[in-house]
């Protein structure tokens, strides 16, 4: 069978059960030699417990999501709503690819100190941020919680995200919030 068919039937099948994020077809192990650019896990692990993914990003591996997939999460704007799915936290996040200076900064600023403390609680914590198409919003907010939880510096966030993840490109309103939120 031609590859490129069974790419497409294998991401048409993900996205079929996309509404189900714990219902999932892909892989049972890390795909860590597989990115999400060329397989259709949706995700890449940016280290052994974070990961960046986009909308096709299955929920399996992870104790804890970050959803920024606005405005198809069902939140507001500026808004954090957090449930629990079975041993999971997910955590809806309501910010616009297009949002004003500040919005990241404001929910940055709420929920990374509250993964940061998780993470010291629990040092094998998976994290998953995706948004629809894992370059900037989930980018932002993984690299803060990355430079917050392993106390690296910005660029070097920066670096690991973007040679773990290519497409990574965190556009300059959120980069400049990311600067703010690290001074």
């Amino acid at each position: 069978m031609n590859p490129i068919r069974i790419i497409s039937s294998l991401i048409l099948t993900n996205f079929m059960s996309a509404t189900n994020p714990y219902s999932t077809t892909y892989p049972t192990t890390y795909p860590t030699t597989y990115p999400a650019t060329t397989y259709p896990c949706g995700y890449d692990m940016i280290t052994d417990t974070v990961a960046i993914g986009d909308k096709y990003s299955s929920y399996e591996f992870f104790d804890v999501i970050v959803n920024l997939k606005f405005p198809l999460n069902n939140v507001l704007e500026k808004d954090i709503y957090i449930t629990k799915y079975l041993d999971k936290t997910v955590y809806y996040i309501g910010v616009f690819e297009e949002s004003n200076q500040g919005v990241m900064l404001s929910l940055i600023k709420e929920l990374i100190p509250e993964l940061a403390l998780r993470k010291q609680n629990n040092p094998n914590l998976r994290v998953l941020f995706h948004c629809f198409d894992g370059i900037s919003r989930s980018a932002t907010m993984a690299i803060a919680y990355l430079v917050k939880s392993l106390q690296i510096s910005l660029d070097d966030a920066l670096y690991i995200s973007k040679i773990k993840r290519p497409i990574v490109k965190i556009n300059d309103v959120f980069l400049r919030d990311l600067e703010m939120y690290l001074l």
